[in-house]
């Protein structure tokens, strides 16, 4: 994963070994019984070191493998070239032909889809490979095919390897700066604290004992370190640890220092101390990044990103979160330690900032696989709309409706825009124009962020109820003008639809002035529904007792009409039964086979049955003996304890220590009734006397069990019973 520059030959030199290891380093070696093809080693070779870990004698392939993550960020580059339509110099004709074969590896597409270099699969469709393209797929009506397609259909699973590259952002005047910047700060990366954070992300070693992951160990001692849980790390460890959050603090704030300062901030009045300075901050969405180039950009970054958030992202680049992020961990050992104040917003916001530009270039990634799968699938219907363009339509229409709540002008675009082309048409949304393929967001346009919803749960009446204290409330407080949906379901649908109904009516009445009371009113008045006029010659009431009747007697009569088919049934079935009782098959009749063959299942029943008993109660018991065994242990600790307690009182005392033998007498005899299973002890205290209580006769599993654990267990409790009593008379 390391973007550091090497020389052209030395940099492309790893792709010409890789598309000759089966003639080189595994020519001796057999797998599956056969020579081992290009294939099997490059799967063998490429293999993600989460799934399986590499052996100290794997050190040449670690190193392969650090040289090809060169060569795949240096591709990587290439496509943010291309993107931001700067100039690129063409790759050697040897090294495109190399690469062509490693495009249709399905071992080195793993290795690209594991390691998140989405970049590098946009390349077969560059200038560099359109010979090589052409040949393997004929173009069609001047495009240029995907290469490299499965022909066996998709229920192979297999995954192509060529993605359908974005369209280049020509409207940016200043990209060329922009990408010599992020040049700069990955050359930065090369410092050695960052490069000890980068490796311990990417946790790729050798592991020290065999094919056991080692990856478990470090993170989750980090983790705890970071927490405040591992006080007894040890001085190396800690230092290491230091090291490594110090790190990921500078890669972090110099990666949300760059994205956040891809657009300029805006001119404010800053207050300090009752004075006002002028000052810079960014908008609204200020920890948000919004600049197309970042979703371009962060196609190099995208692995680290990803593991700094500690997120799984599949091949088609869906997400997945098990853990809490680092960042989330960095700004809790922040506050922990006391660290400033600076720091720790600078942790907080940082998280958010870098989540914003991790959707942004999963959000191209996933654009490119779904037109990569709508121009794969041939049977698709023409008439399908697109979902990302309808979802840019409905983008555009909260966009008008934002602009009339917080009265900006122009108020609402006109039907001539829509005309123009700057709103899409409806038939414009369909598979057959491909201008709608790629969202607004990927193509740089605007749209708006931050989009706010509201759903009410349901429940009823009850339900609607709160759902509209909680609407007064947001309104006193003027948030209702910043909603984009709202989503109901059941009883919070009665109160989302007044609401909407309102709304609709109403151009001001999400306004925090805007008087509802008679609206209100009205929705009391007729909450009730079902019968909004009660009374004896109401027509609600009649209508509603009409419905409860007819709706009981239609219940009973499907009811009775069921037990007629059943009695007809028995009586249509009863010439049958008579005829099989009277007829006769060898000396017997057929009732008696019926009959034997009944008494066989019950009897299999029955065995299965207490079968599956003995078995349960095996287990139980055993389950049972473990417990008590564990809780013998328990009490013999705890009795030792209080032997050194008492044990100075009780030799200063010959009259408690007499007491005691007797005492311990009696534990005698009890051993003596359980190993014959006479009885089983009973529970209590008799401080005189001998001891009383109720005692219940020993058998079966009792006594069994009893003769094996019993009396150790009554010998700890009756002990441990007068220690205690001994303890607290002390």
């Amino acid at each position: 994963m390391d973007e550091s520059r090497e020389k052209p030959g030395d940099l492309w030199s790893i792709i010409r070994e890789l598309t000759h290891l089966h003639e080189n380093e595994f020519r001796e070696s057999k797998l599956l019984g056969q020579q081992a093809t290009l294939e099997d080693c490059l799967r063998r070779v490429l293999r993600p070191h989460d799934d399986a870990g590499f052996a100290t004698g794997d050190q040449w392939m670690m190193q392969l493998r650090e040289r090809l993550d060169k060569a795949l960020g240096e591709l990587t580059f290439r496509e943010i070239r291309r993107e931001l339509m700067l100039e690129i110099e063409p790759l050697p004709n040897d090294v495109t032909q190399e690469l062509w074969m490693l495009f249709g590896s399905e071992a080195f597409l793993r290795y690209v889809n594991a390691y998140l270099y989405f970049g590098v699969r946009f390349q077969p469709c560059a200038e560099d490979f359109k010979e090589h393209a052409a040949k393997s797929s004929p173009a069609q009506s001047g495009e240029v095919m995907l290469p490299l397609r499965s022909k066996s259909g998709p229920e192979t699973n297999q995954l192509l390897f060529p993605l359908t590259p974005p369209p280049p952002l020509d409207d940016i005047s200043d990209a060329k700066e922009h990408f010599a910047h992020f040049l700069r700060e990955c050359e930065n990366d090369h410092s050695e604290p960052v490069q000890e954070a980068l490796k311990f992300l990417d946790d790729f070693h050798a592991t020290p004992n065999g094919p056991v992951l080692y990856e478990l160990e470090e993170p989750t001692a980090f983790e705890l370190w970071l927490r405040g849980l591992r006080p007894e790390t040890k001085d190396p460890q800690s230092t290491r640890f230091e090291r490594i959050s110090k790190g990921l603090r500078i890669w972090t704030q110099a990666r949300c220092k760059f994205y956040l300062g891809l657009r300029p901030p805006v001119q404010v009045r800053v207050e300090t101390e009752g004075s006002s300075v002028p000052g810079t901050r960014h908008p609204l969405q200020e920890r948000q990044v919004t600049h197309p180039i970042a979703g371009r950009l962060a196609l190099a970054d995208l692995y680290w990103i990803a593991r700094l958030l500690r997120a799984d992202v599949s091949s088609n680049g869906w997400v997945h979160y098990e853990k809490n992020n680092w960042l989330h961990l960095l700004h809790f050992n922040a506050i922990l330690t006391g660290k400033s104040d600076q720091e720790i917003e600078m942790l907080r916001d940082a998280e958010e900032t870098l989540r914003s530009v991790f959707d942004y270039v999963l959000d191209l990634v996933q654009n490119a696989i779904e037109v990569t799968d709508a121009r794969s699938d041939v049977d698709a219907p023409k008439t399908t709309w697109r979902w990302r363009g309808v979802f840019d339509e409905e983008l555009n229409e909260i966009e008008r409706e934002r602009r009339i709540r917080h009265f900006r002008d122009p108020p609402l675009p006109s039907e001539d825009s829509v005309a123009s082309g700057a709103l899409p048409k409806n038939d414009d949304l369909r598979n057959d124009h491909e201008e709608n393929v790629w969202s607004k967001r990927v193509c740089g346009k605007q749209r708006p962020n931050n989009l706010i919803g509201l759903a009410f749960s349901g429940g009823g009446i009850r339900s609607a109820t709160l759902n509209l204290g909680i609407l007064q409330g947001l309104q006193e407080l003027d948030l209702l003008r910043h909603l984009d949906y709202v989503s109901t379901v059941s009883g919070g649908g009665f109160i989302g639809s007044w609401l909407v109904g309102n709304v609709r009516r109403s151009s001001h009445w999400l306004g925090r002035k805007t008087d509802w009371t008679e609206s209100i009113r009205h929705l009391r008045d007729y909450s009730n529904y079902l019968a909004p006029r009660t009374g004896v010659l109401s027509a609600d009431t009649w209508n509603l007792a009409n419905s409860w009747l007819r709706n009981t007697i239609l219940i009973q009569v499907t009811g009775v009409a069921w037990l007629f088919v059943l009695l007809l049934t028995a009586i249509v079935g009863l010439r049958g039964f008579l005829y099989i009782g009277a007829a006769s098959w060898g000396y017997q009749s057929v009732a008696a086979y019926l009959a034997y063959a009944a008494s066989a299942l019950v009897v299999a029943a029955v065995s299965y049955y207490l079968v599956n008993l003995s078995i349960y109660v095996t287990q139980k018991r055993g389950f049972f003996v473990s417990k008590v065994e564990k809780a013998t242990e328990w009490l013999e600790k705890q009795a030792q304890a209080l032997r050194k307690r008492i044990t100075p009182f009780v030799v200063s005392n010959p009259r408690i220590g007499g007491w005691l033998s007797k005492r311990l007498k009696f534990v005698e005899s009890v051993k003596d009734r359980l190993t014959r299973g006479g009885w089983v002890v009973q529970s209590g205290w008799r401080p005189r006397g001998s001891p009383g209580g109720l005692s219940l006769p020993a058998s079966g599993f009792t006594r069994r069990y009893m003769r094996r654990v019993g009396f150790v267990w009554t010998e700890r409790l009756i002990i441990l019973s007068y220690l205690r009593r001994l303890g607290d008379l002390g």
